[in-house]
């Protein structure tokens, strides 16, 4: 982020880390999937970890400059808003393509899981490579904006964090951030083996099928849901419309005890489409916040940080899911789980996966919630 702020050249600030972090990222996250087989399993997990790290420095190349341009395309907050929703539309489309991704990879054509996750693995990394250039083709204007401001000062990183850290509303927002994405990745997994052995009693292609059909659900809907917000924004305000929508979230995930039931796997829908609503709200608002508040930052202080800001909220997301995901199998193994059982685990495990894939997205969302309201009300009282 620091060092998009400061390069001054013909490409802009942003576009030159776009194209080099974007094809990396997708060329890296290919070679992912092609672990030789005959490794042990020691040396096939320091393969993940490395290459890993390696894809998410790149795509943080990519996406940081990336997200920078929104805080920059425009200083109105409702059009912010807009385009924000018009991101996320794309986003929901690309993720309702991306649920039947396991089940492409089952299928025999591409010689069974593992062949089909190498051909999937390299198409969808060099669908990533091509997505990541177009930004820089059809965004020609952002080169040339603040291609001529005077070469800012150089200061440590940790300085401008730190900074950054003392923006209330800032620090509400990334809270926020933290309690949700924390929430849903601690549990997340959960919500597969409860497919498997809950709704089909371990048949995986039926589980994934119902995953495809639910991200198509998901996608649609989203999709709908996209310029709804955006309307709603622009009629009863921006809080009112993401307080809703957060509502609706919690009723969602609270909603799937009574849904989630093996005599009628596909009301389970129902659930994910009231949770995708809430979510779709969500990160809509946030990207847009996070450039109204480096907007405001930049007529206050004078000074153009918008890759700092969002690098820093990029942090956060990456944090919340780093730090969740290392408690994860504690949790899945605290429900008693034990895959030796496949099909027979108890029926006190399976409801403990059910009670916390509910309640714990739900906590997470009402501590966001009560984050996001502290943040409007900071930048209320800032006029």
């Amino acid at each position: 982020g620091g060092l998009s702020d400061r390069t001054r050249g013909p490409l802009g600030r942003r576009h030159p880390y776009i194209r080099v972090g974007g094809i990396l990222g997708g060329l890296i996250f290919a070679l992912v999937w092609w672990v030789p087989t005959g490794w042990s399993v020691e040396a096939k997990g320091g393969w993940l970890i490395i290459l890993a790290l390696v894809h998410f420095t790149a795509y943080s190349f990519f996406m940081v400059p990336y997200s920078a341009l929104l805080g920059e395309v425009t200083s109105d907050p409702l059009e912010r808003t807009r385009v924000m929703a018009m991101r996320t539309l794309f986003t929901t489309l690309c993720s309702g393509g991306m649920a039947w991704l396991y089940w492409l990879c089952q299928r025999p054509w591409l010689g069974g899981a593992v062949q089909g996750m190498h051909v999937v693995g390299i198409g969808f990394g060099l669908l990533m490579a091509v997505a990541a250039i177009m930004p820089t083709l059809v965004c020609r204007r952002s080169r040339q904006f603040h291609a001529h401001d005077q070469t800012p000062a150089k200061e440590s990183e940790f300085a401008v964090v730190k900074e950054l850290l003392r923006v209330r509303e800032f620090r509400c927002l990334l809270f926020a951030v933290l309690f949700l994405v924390g929430s849903f990745t601690l549990v997340g997994n959960l919500g597969f083996y409860v497919s498997v052995y809950y709704l089909y009693h371990g048949d995986t292609a039926s589980a994934a099928f119902l995953g495809g059909i639910s991200g198509v659900v998901a996608c649609v809907t989203g999709v709908a849901g996209c310029p709804l917000v955006a309307f709603l924004a622009r009629k009863i305000g921006r809080w009112p419309t993401l307080r809703l929508f957060i509502f609706i979230a919690i009723a969602g995930v609270l909603s799937s005890w009574w849904t989630v039931r093996p005599e009628w796997p596909y009301v389970s829908i129902f659930s994910g489409i009231l949770v995708g609503q809430g979510l779709t709200a969500f990160w809509i608002f946030m990207p847009a916040l996070t450039g109204e508040i480096s907007n405001r930052y930049e007529g206050q202080t004078g000074r153009s940080l918008y890759g700092s800001f969002f690098a820093v909220y990029g942090i956060a997301i990456k944090l919340a899911g780093s730090i969740s995901l290392l408690f994860t199998g504690f949790v899945l193994n605290a429900t008693g789980f034990r895959v030796a059982l496949g099909h027979a685990q108890s029926v006190v495990t399976l409801n403990e996966m059910r009670i916390l894939g509910a309640v714990i997205p739900a906590l997470g969302l009402v501590l966001a919630f009560l984050c996001l309201r502290n943040a409007f009300g900071a930048m209320q009282n800032k006029g």
